[in-house]
């Protein structure tokens, strides 16, 4: 690969220190409280106290702006991370107050319309394009990334859904596919953690390494 991937591991509730150890450039966090990998207040205090070279990135749904700055202010976050419904006015309003990193997920299918991130882009620094499911993210599934082949905007993007060790030669073609043009990193979660919120550090470890090999 002639291009060093940038390594999002989301969340993550009490292991920060030990993610960081590999060497990734992004801890996700997430703060809806209807995910299995929620982190409450306790846990968001304890981690925003674990000094890391990874910039912390709170994942939120639907938030309204001012719970947004007030866990950025109040749990030091780096970016943040929108994986609902929210539209280019709300994201445009976050911009003008927060200079942090703005990540904005979306879920693709075979119906998604990827003429959408053109009112988004002068918003969001980077954009994750996970797989359509249940929940808003965390569904633990691919989906066919031929399809962003249909993306045409500037902004770079991460990788998401279901992506474990077993997609390894899938990835490999994939970043030999013009479809991976703009796409900068991976988002990791599900397919490396023993129970939700626990990451395996060393399964995680051996697909940072075989990844940046390929």
């Amino acid at each position: 690969m002639s291009k060093t991937l940038q390594i999002k591991v989301c969340g993550v509730r009490d292991q920060s220190e030990s993610i960081d150890a590999l060497g990734v450039d992004y801890i996700g966090h997430i703060f809806w409280e209807h995910s299995s990998r929620y982190l409450d207040r306790a846990a968001a205090e304890a981690a925003s106290k674990i000094p890391v070279e990874a910039k912390r990135i709170g994942v939120f749904v639907d938030a309204s702006l001012d719970e947004l700055m007030s866990q950025v202010e109040k749990y030091h976050l780096d970016g943040v991370q929108l994986h609902g419904n929210e539209s280019p006015t709300a994201l445009a309003q976050l911009r003008q107050r927060f200079g942090g990193l703005i990540f904005k997920a979306f879920s693709i299918d075979e119906h998604f319309d990827f003429s959408r991130m053109a009112a988004y882009s002068e918003s969001v620094d980077i954009f994750v394009f996970d797989a359509a499911g249940r929940l808003p993210g965390g569904n633990g599934h691919t989906f066919n990334w031929a399809l962003l082949a249909s993306y045409q905007e500037t902004r770079p993007f991460l990788l998401s859904g279901g992506i474990g060790l077993d997609q390894l030669g899938d990835l490999n073609l994939f970043f030999k596919n013009k479809a991976s043009e703009k796409c900068i990193g991976l988002d990791l979660n599900s397919k490396f953690e023993h129970q939700p919120a626990q990451k395996d550090i060393a399964k995680l470890a051996n697909f940072i390494t075989q990844i940046q090999s390929l």
